[in-house]
């Protein structure tokens, strides 16, 4: 049990550290993102101690993606963008929202559902304390549940990149045209799962040559 409870806070880490990770990297290519979070703050401490390619990442370093809210409000506040209703993303990150209140449980409680967290998943009063119990299939469910929102918002996002970089970026006084094909493999290959492509679990993938010719003309560029 303390083994699936390990591995189950492993999958809620590693879901945070993916956000942390992209939202960096949209921080550091998206003038329109830089624009709009321009205000922000972060933390010093997180600014001396990272190195210099590590600077956007560490803007989201203070802050917990553990939950549907903290991710909706840093996604406006840095990216400038609302995740799309009735979406794929959207409804992931309802269920993700329940695997955030029962890791509660695991990392603060002994596995014990505290109140506020067993009133948020809508639990019934028990006389007894609730306890959380994590089999492998129940492992297994949460490992979905994770992978399914990063993907959703992994192909969210690129697309909504994807439309700037067609439109937006274009306007603006920093825009190259010179730089357009290079910008745009760099887009490809940051929300490109290596991995995945490996193992060939990529439904119809194009090629980058492909499918920027394909929006070129989609955006009629």
């Amino acid at each position: 049990e303390d083994i699936a409870g390990l591995l189950f806070v492993g999958l809620i880490s590693a879901t945070e550290n993916y956000f942390r990770d992209i939202l960096g990297f949209i921080l550091s290519v998206c003038p329109i993102s830089q624009s709009h979070s321009a205000d922000e703050k972060i933390q010093l401490g997180s600014l001396l101690w990272s190195n210099a390619e590590l600077h956007n990442r560490t803007a989201f370093e203070f802050m917990a993606f553990s939950n549907a809210d903290n991710i909706n409000k840093t996604i406006n506040n840095f990216v400038y963008y609302q995740i799309k209703k009735g979406g794929t993303w959207e409804a992931m990150l309802k269920e993700y929202d329940k695997l955030c209140e029962i890791r509660h449980a695991v990392v603060h409680s002994g596995h014990i559902v505290a109140g506020k967290n067993a009133v948020k998943l809508g639990l019934n009063r028990t006389k007894k304390p609730l306890r959380v119990s994590i089999s492998y299939a129940k492992l297994q469910e949460a490992g979905g549940i994770c992978t399914a929102l990063v993907q959703a918002a992994n192909n969210e996002l690129f697309e909504m990149m994807v439309g700037r970089w067609a439109e937006k970026w274009r306007a603006l006084p920093s825009w190259s045209n010179d730089n357009s094909d290079r910008v745009f493999s760099t887009l490809y290959n940051a929300f490109l799962s290596n991995r995945d492509k490996q193992n060939k679990a990529i439904s119809n993938q194009q090629s980058k040559n492909r499918l920027m010719s394909q929006i070129k003309i989609d955006f009629n560029l």
